[in-house]
């Protein structure tokens, strides 16, 4: 078990975040040569270089405080300085190294930049803007469906009272809700970054690209919360092996343990956002990349029959919004069908054993349960939810 954590979530982990980390810088490199020219080139080198010099900072600014009610509120209250410091200098490079207008950018067609009204500036930090906010409500939100203490966590929780068969049901419904939202915010943050654009697809694209690389600029302090997980897991794991650790110290053991969970499961879905955004901006790289081949050839789009009439196009991000938020959909009446069976099986649970000690001749067979209170329930509940 303890191998297995740290192979999982220190080295599976930091080898999906690196592969989202390279497509994303790859695909911002691509698009930001065509949207950009040659400062495109150089100006997405720039903001994960920004995310290394805060995690660095965010990895110090970890204090435990006597105030916290637990070793999260530290974790999270380093993630969040460290998106804001990124933010700040983000902002202060942006508006240094990028000019004002598309005119002064150098490497563009000239017949291209005549027709952009955006600022450059204010496209390159929106854009990665969002992606550092995307990664700040992933982070919320992870958090109040996995921390102790939180409603969902108590539900799955309370559910316990019934059985194992309602706390399988009860946790696989949590998971399908928080699903829904996980969706809805990446959807919310690819298409806010297209429109960034202005219409210009290369530029949307583009932006999209530059999320990408907002959202890991925190990817230094993702990995360090993502092994915090193993280390308390690994610590608890010994303690129980060796038999010495009691009371007190077991009691704040199981207490990382279950903060080093609540990490893991934020640093996965944080890994989840970088790849969908990473696939949004590599669809955009691979079109661009074959319009260019096509006019260089000196054909048209439509000589090779690139583009048909009622194809759905999946580069364009507005298209993969509404992929992910239908598909989301699935998840969120699954999850509530789930719960509402969990809560009408607790409510049978409940009055079967009420039944069993208000009469015991029920199983000694010298009374009859009253099975009209059962059928009420679930008739009752099957109408209600």
């Amino acid at each position: 078990d303890n191998v297995g954590d740290n192979v999982g979530d220190c080295a599976g982990m930091a080898a999906d975040l690196f592969e989202s980390y390279a497509v994303t810088l790859v695909a911002a490199l691509i698009l930001g040569k065509a949207g950009f020219g040659d400062m495109g080139l150089v100006y997405p080198l720039i903001v994960p270089a920004i995310g290394i010099l805060t995690a660095i900072l965010g990895i110090f600014l970890t204090r435990l405080r006597a105030s916290d009610k637990s070793a999260m509120n530290a974790i999270n209250r380093s993630f969040y300085l460290s998106a804001v410091i990124s933010a700040a200098l983000v902002g202060l490079a942006t508006y240094t190294y990028l000019p004002s207008t598309f005119s002064a950018l150098s490497g563009l067609d000239a017949a291209f930049k005549a027709d952009i009204t955006v600022n450059p500036r204010t496209l390159a930090f929106g854009a990665v803007l969002i992606g550092i906010v995307l990664a700040a409500a992933i982070q919320m939100l992870t958090g109040f469906f996995t921390e102790v203490g939180k409603r969902p966590v108590n539900d799955v929780a309370a559910s316990s009272k019934t059985g194992p068969a309602t706390v399988i049901l009860a946790g696989v419904s949590v998971g399908f809700e928080s699903a829904v939202y996980s969706a809805i915010l990446i959807a919310a943050g690819v298409y806010g970054a297209f429109l960034l654009g202005g219409g210009t697809i290369v530029l949307s694209l583009f932006a999209v690209a530059l999320a990408g690389c907002g959202l890991l600029t925190t990817v230094g302090v993702i990995v360090a919360m993502d092994t915090f997980g193993p280390i308390s897991d690994n610590a608890q794991g010994i303690a129980e092996m060796s038999g010495d650790v009691k009371g007190e110290g077991a009691k704040i053991l199981t207490s990382l343990d279950a903060v080093g969970n609540t990490t893991k499961a934020i640093t996965k879905g944080i890994a989840i956002a970088t790849a969908v955004l990473a696939a949004t901006a590599l669809f955009g790289a691979f079109t661009d990349a074959i319009k260019n081949s096509v006019l260089e050839a000196g054909k048209t789009i439509a000589d090779q029959a690139l583009q048909f009439q009622g194809v759905l196009d999946v580069a364009d991000p507005r298209n993969l919004v509404g992929l992910i938020i239908g598909a989301s959909v699935v998840f969120l009446f699954s999850g509530l069908a789930i719960n509402a069976v969990s809560r009408a099986a607790g409510a049978v649970v409940m009055e079967v054993r009420n039944q069993f000690q208000l009469h015991p001749g029920i199983m000694k067979g010298t009374e009859k349960p009253e099975y009209g209170r059962v059928v009420d329930i679930c008739t009752r509940d099957s109408l209600r939810e």
